[in-house]
């Protein structure tokens, strides 16, 4: 992990960010999976991300939100398969996570001009 982030000056967490991307978008957004992606065990992810000030669910929540506000800019998706991309169950836990995030419903937040 030094290597890498020695190499591609990116900081432990934006690597982190970096993978989780294409991980959410691939269904393997897991912690165990994640850990796996670089080589090491799931307490050393979540131990790592502590020493910079943030935790795996901080990380998970801002890539979703990252890529569903993309995903709601494009409009050729309806909520319930932006929801689907992301991993949710549902358009209601879907929109929940993202009202946490904005402070508006995934529809007020498009309504914005």
């Amino acid at each position: 992990v030094e290597k890498v982030e020695a190499e591609f000056h990116q900081d432990f967490p934006d690597q982190v960010r970096q993978v989780l991307r294409v991980a959410i978008l691939t269904r393997h957004a897991g912690i165990e999976y994640l850990a796996g992606m670089f080589s090491i065990h799931s307490r050393t992810l979540r131990r790592r991300l502590g020493e910079y000030g943030t935790s795996f669910q901080e990380l998970l929540d801002d890539v979703r939100y990252q890529l569903a506000r993309q995903l709601l800019e494009s409009r050729g998706l309806n909520y319930g398969q932006i929801a689907d991309m992301l991993g949710y169950s549902d358009v209601r836990s879907f929109s929940r996570a993202f009202k946490r995030w904005s402070g508006l419903t995934p529809s007020d937040w498009q309504s914005l001009p």
